[in-house]
């Protein structure tokens, strides 16, 4: 059922609130274990908050979701994801291919609320950056994720929507390492992610064949008006003037 005025910031409030919980435990001690045991508690009550359009199979789902809860489920999920979820996924939404066509969905142009669309592409950033990356590097989850980003690049009203776009990008790129100086190094990854060498070449190759697609968003965000993205785009560019 729908969620009345009063109710909803309270509700809103409260699952901001969570999401900066859940933020907390990825960063602590122990952070996988917690985090994966905090995100099969909840996983399924955010999931049913999506409604329908997620793709997953639920139970009861909600019939007419508000955005601003969808939007605030979806940065809950986000924060949620532990560090190398998906490799022995025990639900759907651990299920990082499901995930992120569960994303696609949910930033596409069919989505209204621009929040959500926003908040979608932030949960496939924060997959790509910390899940496992045997499936992360599949094509079709590459092939995904990469369709959040050019969701989110058709929005000329929202900017909020394109440089969450771009994280994406940057979360997908950064599994494949950096440069530090003047030789590789495998420190490339997110904060805890500790990625082989070996993981990372593999991620890359992967990668590989979306290079000139990722530039070519990247170069043309550089001339957005809003500094935020042309900042972003210009990291990006950066981030791959390795590569082959």
């Amino acid at each position: 059922a729908s969620v009345s005025e009063e109710v909803l910031p309270l509700k809103s409030a409260a699952l901001s609130g969570l999401s900066q919980i859940l933020l907390s435990v990825r960063n602590g001690q122990a952070a996988k274990e917690h985090s994966r045991l905090l995100y099969r508690i909840l996983a399924p009550f955010l999931v049913n908050l999506f409604g329908s359009e997620s793709g997953f199979q639920i139970e009861k789902a909600t019939s007419d979701p508000q955005p601003v809860l969808v939007s605030r489920a979806l940065d809950c999920l986000a924060s949620g994801i532990w560090k190398d979820m998906g490799k022995d996924p025990q639900h759907d939404w651990e299920d990082v291919l499901k995930l992120s066509r569960a994303f696609v969905q949910m930033s596409g142009g069919k989505q209204p609320a621009w929040t959500v669309r926003e908040s979608a592409c932030l949960a496939g950033a924060s997959l790509a950056s910390f899940g496992a990356l045997e499936p992360l590097r599949s094509p079709e989850t590459i092939s995904s994720l990469l369709e959040c980003t050019n969701h989110s690049q058709k929005d000329r009203k929202f900017w909020r929507v394109r440089l969450a776009g771009l994280r994406l990008i940057k979360g997908l790129i950064s599994r494949a390492g950096e440069v530090k100086g003047h030789g590789r190094t495998s420190l490339g990854g997110p904060l805890g992610i500790n990625d082989t060498f070996d993981e990372k070449q593999l991620m890359l190759e992967a990668l590989l064949p979306h290079k000139e697609a990722i530039l070519k968003i990247a170069r043309k965000s550089l001339s957005d008006p809003e500094a935020q993205v042309t900042a972003a785009a210009s990291e990006i560019c950066s981030s791959m003037s390795w590569w082959p």
